[in-house]
């Protein structure tokens, strides 16, 4: 038993030993692990990034376009800002971290912004959410003048003020386009505004509203003459003649009320004077008899006010040969570029013949203001309607080589001449239903599908062409020869174009209405079209107002053009062309017969105000339009423009040279 014992301790004490090596193994093998765990990270983790949102602040409301911008700790690399929960933009990934925010684009009511920082290690931070308040106007803001009145006379000291809408904060008024005073931030929107410091003549106000949102908007533009007690004579401008071979006719314009008189003769002693004319007008028109033939004549006007006489300078008109009278190549021959001058015609009787011979006040040119020549025949043709109880209607020519207005043939129409109910194809108004191609006539119908065609060598009878098959059209549209394309074009500015050619209609663009490619936003009715020798295109558009304006190419494509300064249309302008250069003359009708002159440069695409036409081209017939009344034609022959204007007893036949050639 001793031995089996001593085995037994001997086995114990080699159970210890291996027992106490196995735990100095693990303790070695720990050791070594916190070791290596020691020597592989000498440093501390990273820190997360931080970030706060500086502007806008919580609780601050705001508008339109917003800058979102964040404070953030030195180790950030990148912001992505967060509105509502959803990603504001992409993430900035440079200071200063800022962001724009339109805030159009979001729902009027309380958001929250916040932010997340970004390090290199990818560790985030979340900035705390501010709560903001978008409040964007529900629409532009709006604003009219109220006083003084389109057409009004201004002195000394006058108000000028405004209707605006519930969101106006502020009101810019304007005077001839500068600053009149500073904003008006408070209602009553009005401005005192001091009229002798203002030059006397015709002036135009208007006014900008802007709302909180910063959105602004202009109002439609009210002229007004000012008119202040003269310190001097009057002023003379707009001096012309139309002489005849024994006559002549002097024109000329005074800025305020004023009698007439010319002195005239073969020197610049003159020798003779005209009656006194002692009626105080601004537009003035004193006729001369009893001259010679081919003969050179000085002259000058005189005229006199309650502030002293004014005299022109010395001026020169030619008269024509013997027989040619009203000769209009021979007016054409003696103009100088820029000018006018009155032709004198047979058959006019001071527009008369323009007139309703039953219905007095009633004339056919009447919502128009286009009219055509052929250069064949050396012929003017206008076909028109006056507006009334019953509409008189007329198709009148006037031939240049016995310079004679007469009356065109009416075969072949569905209506006849004269007085008849209105409103009918031939009985309700001309607008720019006139075109004309080489040996042709054409008159589209008022509000009718139908075009009729006149030929000019046998003087009729109309035929009516093919319908243009339109399901739905306006009153008044614009009618043009297109001749490089061999194309009659038929402009609707809420139902498309469409063209005539190989005896059928085809459309060729669409209006307001839509439904065809492509499409040209007008206005409804009411649109001019007409083509620029020069630039072997036509230009098309405007109608009620609008000033947007198009260009239809002789490849038959079309083309965009700069917005008009102005509305266009037969309720806002006469628009002709100038027959040499090609450009586009603008009479801009201003209401209470004022008006701008202006040309469209068709190279440019850039429209320059020229010197106003005399005063008696824009003198005002009841319905306070210059354009009521007022037509006009390019004579390609002499390369000037006819203008026939309307005012009862005082109507003429003008012509305009504005290019020479």
């Amino acid at each position: 038993m001793i031995g089996a014992s001593q085995g037994n301790s001997k086995r114990a004490a080699g159970w210890d030993i291996l027992l106490f090596l196995l735990i100095l193994s693990l303790a070695t093998f720990h050791g070594g692990c916190a070791g290596l765990t020691k020597a592989s990270g000498s440093s501390a983790p990273p820190s997360a990034p931080t970030v706060s949102i500086t502007s806008p602040t919580s609780s601050a409301t705001v508008s339109v376009s917003t800058t979102v911008s964040a404070n953030a700790s030195a180790n950030t690399v990148g912001v992505q800002f967060k509105l509502d929960g959803a990603n504001l933009g992409s993430e900035k990934t440079s200071a200063p971290f800022s962001t724009s925010w339109d805030t159009t684009t979001t729902a009027n009511g309380q958001h929250a912004l916040a932010a997340v920082a970004r390090n290199a290690a990818g560790q985030t931070g979340n900035s705390a959410p501010v709560s903001v308040t978008v409040q964007n106007s529900s629409g532009g803001p709006t604003v009219s003048i109220t006083s003084p009145t389109s057409g009004a006379t201004v002195s000394a000291s006058a108000t000028v003020s405004v209707n605006v809408s519930a969101n106006t904060v502020g009101v810019q008024f304007k005077l001839d386009g500068s600053n009149l005073g500073s904003e008006v931030t408070a209602a009553p929107f009005s401005v005192s505004w001091d009229t002798t410091t203002t030059a006397n003549g015709q002036h135009t106000l208007t006014a900008v509203a802007r709302n909180a949102g910063g959105q602004t908007a202009p109002s439609t533009a009210v002229t007004v003459t000012v008119q202040n007690s003269s310190v001097g004579p009057p002023v003379i401008s707009g001096v012309g003649a139309g002489p005849g071979s024994t006559t002549a006719t002097i024109f000329w314009a005074t800025d305020v009320p004023s009698d007439g008189q010319v002195d005239y003769g073969t020197t610049v002693t003159y020798g003779q004077s005209s009656t006194l004319d002692s009626t105080p007008v601004t537009g003035h028109f004193v006729g001369l008899s009893a001259l010679t033939a081919s003969t050179t004549y000085h002259f000058r006007v005189k005229s006199k006010s309650a502030s002293g006489m004014a005299t022109s300078s010395d001026s020169t008109f030619t008269t024509l040969a013997a027989g040619a009278d009203g000769s209009l190549g021979s007016l054409a021959a003696s103009m100088s570029p820029g000018t006018w001058a009155v032709l004198n015609t047979n058959g006019f009787n001071n527009g008369a013949y323009l007139a309703d011979p039953i219905s007095s006040g009633d004339y056919i040119t009447q919502y128009a203001d286009k009219a055509v020549w052929d250069a064949g025949s050396r012929t003017f043709f206008f076909m028109g309607s006056a507006h009334g109880t019953v509409c008189y209607a007329k198709f009148a020519t006037y031939l240049d080589a016995t310079s004679t207005w007469t009356d065109g043939s009416w075969a072949g129409l569905p209506d006849l001449p004269g007085e008849q109910p209105c409103f009918t194809e031939f009985h309700g108004h001309a607008y720019e239903h006139n075109a004309v191609s080489p040996g042709f006539v054409y008159h589209r119908g008022y509000n009718s599908v139908h075009v009729y065609r006149y030929p000019i060598a046998s003087g009729g009878p109309w035929v009516k062409l093919p319908d243009i098959s339109m399901a739905n059209f306006q009153c008044c549209g614009a009618l043009e020869w297109f001749p490089d394309r061999n194309e009659l074009v038929f402009f609707d500015g809420d139902w498309g174009l469409w063209k005539f050619f190989n005896n059928a209609w085809t459309q060729i663009a669409a209006g307001n209405g839509g439904g065809f490619a492509p499409q040209f936003l007008m206005g409804g009715f009411q649109n001019f079209a007409q083509y620029s020798p020069s630039a072997h295109a036509i230009w098309f558009g405007g109608g009620n107002g609008s000033n947007k304006i198009y260009r239809y190419n002789s490849d038959g494509t079309f083309t965009t053009l700069n917005l008009a300064p102005f509305g266009l249309g037969v309720a806002q302008s006469v628009i002709s062309v100038d027959p040499v250069s090609g450009n586009f003359l603008i009479l801009r009708d201003m209401g209470a017969g004022n008006g701008q002159f202006w040309q469209y440069n068709v190279v440019t695409d850039v429209w320059t105000q020229l010197p106003p036409p005399p005063i008696s081209v824009l003198s005002v017939l009841a319905s306070g339009a210059i354009g009521d009344g007022l037509i006009a034609t390019p004579i390609s022959t002499y390369g000037v423009v006819m203008y026939l204007k309307f005012v009862f007893s005082s109507s003429r036949v003008y012509l305009y040279k504005h290019s020479g050639g």
